[in-house]
């Protein structure tokens, strides 16, 4: 991995990708020494641009400790938690304090597993920056996409 950073630059610079266009999900690890190793990967490629997502959150080890070590820009609050939102108050109390919590920490957030209009409403009233699920789309191939866009753009 001492390479890592120099062959993500490396491969970005020959296709032409601009960095700010670039972001890693990162999930959770246990081992503190890779910890380390990510850590300063991070930091490296940060300094052209590039973001960071900590994916899954409020599921693995230590969340917490990740906001609070590793530079992210963005963490996605765990499909489990919005899932019930609209039905359990634990859940949508949670989901809150996680939006609240990061945006302190001058993080965005976004939301997985979207799935009805309450859950929308619920998250849309707590500020949540990006929202994502089923009640937007399935996930589809590019060639439905482009197909998708086309239709759009008739209306």
């Amino acid at each position: 991995l001492d390479s890592f950073c120099d062959d993500v630059l490396r491969v970005i610079r020959e296709n032409d990708i601009p960095f700010d266009k670039i972001a890693f999900e990162l999930t959770e690890s246990q081992n503190e020494t890779d910890f380390e190793m990510v850590r300063e990967k991070i930091r490296q490629l940060k300094e052209y641009g590039i973001t960071f997502y900590l994916d899954d959150f409020g599921t693995g080890y230590s969340s917490f400790h990740y906001l609070t070590r590793i530079p992210i820009d963005t963490l996605k609050i765990d499909k489990s938690f919005v899932a019930k939102i609209n039905e359990n108050e634990k859940d949508a109390y949670i989901a809150e304090i996680i939006i609240n919590l990061a945006h302190k920490l001058g993080i965005q957030v976004i939301a997985e597993g979207v799935e009805n209009i309450e859950q929308l409403k619920i998250l849309q009233e707590e500020t949540c920056d990006v929202l994502q699920g089923y009640f937007f789309s399935r996930a589809v191939t590019e060639e439905e996409f482009m197909k998708m866009m086309k239709e759009e753009s008739k209306l």
